[in-house]
């Protein structure tokens, strides 16, 4: 073997190295940029009390740097989905009205729910309920809820790289095997 085989053998290692070494770089940064833009789906629960009763308010925020796109959102009581006997043109307040039915006295002053398809920006939140409870302090509300049937509200949702993924307000954010 003469210098110039083994110069023309060094010379394709070396080629080959920087493409096996491009490759890894560009995969690298195709996860990162998946990441980047990665929605994160998170359950909210606030209190405010003012002189005659509280407010509680239930939102779902986006915590990630990228939107989540919502293809289907439901509520579970007791772990089974919950159907409006009523054809849903407000399915929050429906909710409330099967589990707090008469326990004690409520007003719903605010209610919405995501439509199917549509896009919940990075960084903004979404008021699923504001529920006013005259007469009662914030521990009062909760052992309201403490006697109610478990509620849990389910979206599933997607990156704007088609990730499919899972929101449980009970159990936060998984991805889906779909």
């Amino acid at each position: 073997m003469e210098t110039s085989d083994l110069i023309a053998i060094c010379s394709v290692i070396a080629a080959a190295s920087a493409v096996g070494a491009t490759i890894y770089q560009s995969r690298l940064s195709h996860r990162h940029d998946r990441l980047t833009v990665q929605p994160f789906l998170a359950w909210s629960e606030s209190y405010v009390q003012e002189n005659h009763g509280t407010f509680l308010t239930f939102a779902l925020k986006n915590h990630g740097q990228g939107p989540a796109i919502i293809k289907d959102r439901w509520f579970e009581i007791d772990g089974k989905r919950f159907a409006s006997d009523l054809g849903g043109s407000d399915l929050v307040e429906e909710v409330a009205r099967a589990v707090l039915s008469e326990r004690v006295e409520w007003h719903l002053r605010q209610s919405g729910l995501l439509a199917k398809t549509v896009v919940l920006p990075a960084g903004t939140e979404f008021t699923i309920a504001r529920i006013y409870f005259p007469g009662r302090d914030k521990e009062g509300v909760r052992a309201v809820f403490a006697l109610c049937p478990e509620i849990d509200l389910k979206v599933r949702f997607e990156s704007l790289y088609g990730e499919t993924k899972f929101f449980s307000a009970l159990h936060g954010t998984e991805v889906l095997d779909v």
